[in-house]
């Protein structure tokens, strides 16, 4: 798992994201997504917008890592699949 975090990080730093703000970003996008777990990246993005974080983009690789990690933290899985 410290590698998914690692890459993460490194991930986040390329975006252009300074190290000390990233545990603030992953707090708000995590907030968002336990208040929606249906959430898509372009909504998600919206919201983060907001709450000021006008710089970063989030992309699908790095919300997928993201919800990966968090799923191996938590031990379930954050987003409701699509029911058939």
């Amino acid at each position: 798992m410290d590698r998914f975090i690692k890459i993460l990080i490194e991930r986040l730093v390329q975006k252009g994201m300074e190290i000390t703000n990233i545990p603030a970003y992953i707090r708000n996008l995590a907030n968002y997504i336990v208040v929606n777990p249906s959430i898509t990246v372009s909504e998600l993005n919206g919201r983060l917008h907001l709450l000021g974080w006008d710089d970063i983009e989030l992309d699908d690789y790095t919300f997928q890592l993201i919800l990966a990690i968090f799923e191996q933290e938590v031990g379930h899985t954050l987003l409701q699949q699509p029911q058939e």
